[in-house]
């Protein structure tokens, strides 16, 4: 932009635009710049005089101390003071490139464009936006403005004058508090603060409108004080908080949060977190600073969680099962086990660290494929040992999926101990053995047969004795390959002999072998037991006496 005389820059028109008829007020600032005074009358009023920059003009603005600008109706600065530049920090090209709302922190410029538009109304007289130098720094100022001529066109003039920094601070600073009252307002929490007086009287200086959610009570209801906000404390915290807030007044104590219930104006009970700060003001007074926010949703949600955990610790203090939790990547987030020792590793070890982070390998190669196919949906078992402190144990574990909102978010494992089972089936397997090894080794004919005489296993001297091929002895009742005379005797010694006293005397019968030849033999029952002590079967030793009879 050139200062040079006929090239001053005209912009469209602005928030400064000057109107081609002025009111009064207007005019009456124009004659009292010129030192001329008007006629009144509107028919003979002269034209606003053009100024020139002559000698005297230019040595004005170089002398005046105050920041003098002359802008185009746009705001746009065609001319500025040396006092400008030197007190704002720019150049005087610099300047030439401005508007005069540049000067103003880009927060304020819509308000400085107001303010401006509102003088020339002649609806205000001065705009005391502080300007921001080129540094940064807040310069206070008062500026007025008025419309005019200059170099033949319509320009606007304006002088800042430096004000008292007390005065701009205290504008800046209300301004402030406009802008922080507006965000508390829209806090959901009651923010409040009031002061304590030697008396121990009080009074709020400021309350948040949402004191009437929380409380259901309009600000002016809480107007006697203290006392009024006790009074809807529930009985059984009510004394507690008095003291803390006491304790405030006092000195005791600087700072105070506490949870307690309050009586809705609704009549229903509500918890709210009362956080207070105290400082002294001098003049023995306190100043109490607070935040009451509603935590009724918060606290019914803990006490239905507690009651889950309890219900849960219930559960699981009376399983002897070890359960963990584990996140969607793994990590382990929740254990219980009866006994620490126990576990592979202690807690602060395994917490919040994934399973490949903590077990052997082997095991995890195990998990991994099982945690995949859990992420799928359905369950998931593998078994698996340790070496522990108290040597080696077995453990079966058992995989569920976690699913929230429809997703995957983790899994729960229950882990048995089975070292104990493992011992039994293995000490079971053992007997088997040592069993089948005595069954096919002997000499007679053995066979095992249910309370019903059904056969179910036999050594190979009792399948050659009657000639049947082995799947068609499985199945077969004793009662099928016994003549039919021997039924009697032999349901009778069972019952008599058998039962009662778990075995039978020797005693001689007749088995039919498959091509239809009676074979007399001798035969001795014993008794088997299931785990409950019921009769479940009979092991029946059989010796031929078909060499004896020929």
């Amino acid at each position: 932009m050139s200062a040079e005389a006929g090239e001053s820059p005209r912009g469209a028109p602005g928030p400064l635009a000057v109107k081609d008829q002025m009111d009064d007020n207007h005019r009456d600032r124009e004659e009292a710049i010129e030192g001329e005074p008007r006629p009144r009358g509107k028919a003979d009023r002269p034209p606003v005089p053009e100024r020139e920059e002559g000698d005297e003009w230019r040595v004005m603005m170089e002398m005046l101390g105050d920041l003098l600008f002359i802008m185009d109706p746009s705001g746009a600065i065609v001319r500025a003071n040396p006092a400008a530049a030197g007190k704002l920090g720019f150049s005087q090209d610099e300047l030439l490139s401005m508007t005069i709302f540049d000067l103003y922190r880009p927060d304020r410029r819509s308000e400085a464009e107001e303010i401006y538009s509102q003088i020339i109304a002649g609806e205000r007289y001065v705009c005391g936006i502080p300007f921001q130098a080129r540094d940064g720094r807040l310069i206070a100022v008062e500026t007025k403005i008025i419309p005019g001529r200059w170099r033949g066109e319509d320009v606007v003039f304006s002088l800042s004058r430096a004000s008292s920094a007390g005065k701009a601070l205290e504008y800046d600073l209300r301004l402030a508090f406009e802008k922080m009252k507006t965000v508390l307002d829209s806090v959901s929490a009651y923010i409040w603060s009031g002061i304590v007086d030697p008396a121990g009287g009080f009074s709020y200086i400021y309350q948040s409108p949402a004191v009437e959610a929380i409380t259901g009570r309009r600000p002016a209801y809480f107007g006697q004080g203290l006392d009024a906000w006790f009074g809807i404390i529930h009985e059984d915290d009510r004394e507690r908080v008095r003291e803390r807030y006491r304790s405030l007044i006092t000195g005791e104590s600087s700072a105070m949060e506490d949870g307690y219930r309050i009586i809705h104006g609704c009549g229903d009970f509500r918890w709210v977190r009362d956080s207070v700060l105290a400082h002294g003001i001098g003049e023995n007074r306190v100043r109490l600073d607070g935040v009451v926010t509603d935590i009724s949703e918060r606290r019914r949600a803990i006490e239905a969680l507690e009651m889950s955990e309890g219900r849960l610790r219930g559960i699981l203090s009376s399983m002897g099962d070890m359960v963990f939790a584990f996140d969607a990547d793994s990590r382990f987030i929740f254990y219980h086990a009866s006994d620490v020792k126990s576990l592979y590793v202690i807690p602060d070890q395994f917490i919040g660290r994934t399973h490949a982070e903590i077990m052997p390998p082997e095991i995890n190669a195990l998990f991994q494929p099982a945690f995949e196919r859990i992420r799928q949906g359905g369950e998931s078992e593998f078994e698996y040992w340790l070496d522990l402190a108290g040597g080696r144990r077995w453990f079966s574990t058992k995989l569920s999926a976690i699913v929230r909102d429809g997703n995957f978010d983790g899994a729960v494992a229950v882990v048995r101990d089975i070292t104990t089972h493992k011992a039994m089936e293995e000490t079971l397997v053992m007997s088997e053995r040592r069993y089948r090894e005595l069954f096919n080794t002997i000499h007679d004919g053995s066979t095992l047969v249910d309370m019903e005489g059904r056969i179910i296993d036999f050594n190979p001297p009792f399948q050659d004795l009657l000639g049947y091929g082995r799947d068609e002895l499985i199945g077969m009742t004793v009662w099928e390959i016994t003549p039919a005379e021997w039924h009697s005797l032999e349901r009778e010694i069972i019952a008599t002999q058998v039962i009662e006293r778990g075995y039978s005397d020797v005693y001689r019968k007749e088995y039919r072998a498959k091509d239809g030849t009676v074979i007399p033999v001798e035969v001795q029952r014993c008794l088997l037991r299931d785990v409950g002590g019921s009769p479940d079967g009979m092991w029946v030793i059989v010796r031929s006496l078909k060499e004896r009879s020929s």
